[in-house]
């Protein structure tokens, strides 16, 4: 017996009755000794298996070696363990044949085989997965050393047991070809006595080497996902789904276990996005690029807003549920399920008319935890615990049609709120609406106005004086307005001074100042809206803001829009018929604002 690592013949491997091995197994000290025939009882029960895979290798198949990995490998060596495990997929890969001796399998015919092969506990264990599908000839033997079939024979049988495609049992097809979580299915209902072996033995599955660390518990499955994700590009590896009941509402975005991915195996690639698929690991998360898409149909969708992975199940893409807890840092969300959002092939028509929006690609961090506790809020939420702040905006009598928002790392388009998360940040935010006037058939008889394009931003509306922007922006210089919004869009959340001056460079001379007095501080307040509709009318502003929502660990900010001289009542009203509304969902109404309706005076 010798090691696959001393020689550069041709290599017969077995693991008899693998991973089911008792504690009297032979071992490499064992059989190193001078007299291995004078071991005890027990032990030459193993001995026989041993002797018994030599004879079949020597006079059946003409093969010079054998290797059996309780006595080829010393497990006393912590070297020498780890490099068998991080090469045992490659010598498999080598061996001429291997042998399987199925100890729980009786002998009989074809139909007691169909029977009793799913039985066996071989395909239960976690090791000897890659014993079946790395080997190219694999033959099965019974309990009495009789030969049952081969794996190609086998392989519309051993299908049914294990869900692993006929094509690759039969070497048609490469395990590489199929998706990451399609392959974690196929060790879903697996087993290995050691915690950290359940991500060891999957590691030549999907082509990775990382070092052993005993003791560390279901990390080791962590790093395992990591390490995939710094080798394949793509987003399978994301289509878990938690089985616990009650199921957590937040959960990292990477499984704890193999069991995660046990309703995975039809899990497709969409040929063609490997491309953008690209990981880096930071201490915070995964750092990726991802499409998110927004259900607009909240009302009819248990859901709100899902990141695209780019696969599909059965012709239908799936993705999953995210939440934006931090600057560009989503979790989990709802993790016992996975969300349809289409067909494949489907047209952007099809796709809108399931009330779905797609903005664009964003850069964020994928968290892979949950924190034990979060700064702002002590109840564990890690949306409300995690922002400091918001802002929101309630449209009033502007209809939007669309909308872009920026910075997009600090905005949350499923409670469509900008938010911060530092107590004394000079953070910006900006809408840019496309959208209809509608005003109220209180104040004035209703007229609809031809779409508009509005700019609405607020500087430093955590810290210090706040400043809010209302205007049109249908004077500007349409090429002007593009690059405005192009340099916005490289801004960053704390680059505060920048975005103020670009906002006003775009304005120059078109803005009337005015000044809001506010509690705890004043709001300087500019606008450029005149608005024709029988007579001049103006937008103006009303301020509020609003303690203990699910929004954040203290205020919410909320700037609403009204035609100037009318009521905010009367505003709300109308602006509550409009689904873009967003008073109408404010927990509490209106009443429950901790400071008083501003008015505005000239400065």
């Amino acid at each position: 017996m010798i090691s696959p690592s001393k020689t550069n013949e041709t290599l017969e491997l077995t693991r008899v009755g693998a991973d089911t091995w008792s504690q009297s197994e032979v071992t490499h000290r064992e059989m190193q000794g001078s007299q291995p025939a004078a071991l005890d009882r027990h032990r030459q029960a193993s001995l026989s298996k041993i002797r018994q895979t030599c004879t079949l290798a020597a006079d059946r198949d003409g093969l010079e070696y054998a290797w059996v990995d309780t006595c080829c490998i010393d497990k006393t060596n912590l070297a020498e363990l780890a490099e068998a495990i991080n090469s045992m997929w490659a010598w498999y890969r080598r061996a001429a044949v291997c042998y399987v001796f199925l100890e729980d399998l009786l002998p009989g015919g074809d139909v007691e085989l169909e029977r009793d092969l799913r039985s066996c506990r071989w395909f239960t264990r976690g090791w000897t997965l890659q014993e079946l599908l790395a080997p190219r000839r694999v033959e099965f033997f019974d309990r009495e050393w009789r030969h049952r079939g081969s794996k190609s024979d086998l392989a519309e049988l051993l299908y049914e047991i294990t869900k692993i495609p006929e094509r690759v049992l039969r070497g048609e097809a490469d395990v590489g070809e199929f998706a990451v979580a399609a392959r974690m299915s196929w060790a879903s209902r697996r087993e290995t006595t050691r915690t950290e072996d359940l991500a060891y033995c999957l590691l030549g599955i999907f082509d990775v080497n990382m070092p052993l660390n005993y003791g560390e518990g279901e990390k080791a499955f962590t790093r395992l996902q990591m390490a995939i994700l710094q080798t394949v590009a793509e987003m399978s590896i994301f289509l878990w789904t938690d089985d616990r009941t009650p199921c957590p509402p937040y959960a990292g975005m990477l499984a704890e276990s193999p069991r995660q991915f046990a309703s995975c195996h039809d899990i497709e690639n969409t040929l063609g996005d490997a491309a953008s698929c690209n990981f880096t690991i930071a201490t915070s998360g995964i750092q990726t690029n991802i499409i998110q898409v927004i259900n607009l149909r909240r009302n009819e969708r248990a859901w709100g807003v899902a990141m695209e992975t780019l696969c599909h199940m059965e012709g239908t893409l799936v993705g999953v549920g995210v939440r934006k807890i931090g600057a560009g840092l989503f979790l989990r969300i709802h993790p016992d399920r996975l969300i349809g959002l289409g067909s494949l092939g489907a047209s952007m028509d099809q796709v809108k008319r399931l009330g779905y929006s797609r903005p664009p690609m964003e850069p964020v961090t994928l968290a892979t935890r949950l924190l034990p506790r979060y700064p702002f809020h002590p109840s564990g939420d890690p949306v409300r615990g995690n922002r400091w702040s918001a802002l929101q905006v309630n449209w009033g009598p502007i209809k939007p049609m669309t909308h872009s928002s920026q910075p997009l790392s600090h905005w949350d388009p499923d409670d469509e709120v900008f938010f911060t998360h530092l107590p004394h940040a000079e953070g910006w935010c900006s809408f840019i609406v496309r959208g209809s006037l509608v005003f109220d058939p209180v104040e004035q008889p209703l007229s609809t106005q031809p779409p508009s394009t509005f700019l609405v931003a607020c500087f430093r509306w955590n810290y210090g004086v706040p400043t809010v922007v209302v205007a049109r922006l249908d004077d500007v210089n349409p090429a002007m307005r593009a690059l405005f919004e192009l340099q916005l869009e490289q801004l960053q959340f704390d680059q505060c001074l920048m975005a103020e001056l670009l906002t006003m460079g775009i304005l120059d001379n078109q803005l009337q100042e005015e000044w809001i007095e506010s509690a705890p501080r004043p709001v300087k307040y500019w606008t450029n809206t005149p608005v024709r509709s029988g007579r001049t009318t103006q937008l103006s502003i009303k301020l509020s803001t609003r303690q203990n929502t699910p929004l954040c660990g203290t205020s919410v900010f909320t700037i609403h829009i009204v035609p100037k001289h009318s009521s905010l009542e009367s505003t709300f009203r109308t602006g509550g018929e409009h689904k873009h509304n967003r008073a109408s969902v404010i927990p509490g109404g209106l009443g429950t604002t901790s400071a008083p309706i501003l008015a505005v005076r000239r400065r």
